[in-house]
């Protein structure tokens, strides 16, 4: 519960124009937890504002320890 509450503060805290900083701010968060040793995180972005036709964007970071 205290981790999904840290990265629903990232994710809906201050604006980032990079979804590539979102994912490694919330990797981060889950990284300082001392019982996680490795996080995958993707983040989408359906609506992203580019000019070619896309179903979805997403970007993935894996961290680890």
């Amino acid at each position: 519960g205290a981790l999904a509450e840290e990265i629903r503060e990232v994710v809906g805290g201050e604006s980032h124009a990079l979804i590539e900083r979102v994912a490694d701010r919330v990797a981060t968060a889950v990284l300082r937890h001392p019982s996680a040793e490795r996080t995958i995180v993707t983040i989408h972005k359906p609506d992203a504002p580019v000019d070619i036709a896309f179903d979805d964007i997403a970007v993935t970071v894996d961290r680890s320890r």
